[in-house]
């Protein structure tokens, strides 16, 4: 599945989402207003999308726990 995060109305993230009986997993998709320059030879991009991501994650964790 795919999850989005809009922030600030201004940047969203958009990551897949695999899932197996006891995990998941949350991969890179695609972004907008996210500035992905290349720095020696490194792709790079917004300084906050990892603490993004791991909000989006949390807020899986959450949802997972209710059921």
């Amino acid at each position: 599945m795919i999850a989005t995060a809009h922030i600030h109305s201004k940047h969203s993230i958009r990551v897949n989402v695999q899932c197996a009986a006891n995990k998941y997993s949350v991969t890179y998709r695609d972004s907008e207003n996210m500035p992905n320059k290349l720095r020696n030879g490194v792709g790079t991009i917004h300084p906050y999308y990892n603490r993004w991501v791991q909000e989006l994650d949390s807020a899986i964790d959450l949802e997972v726990a209710k059921k």
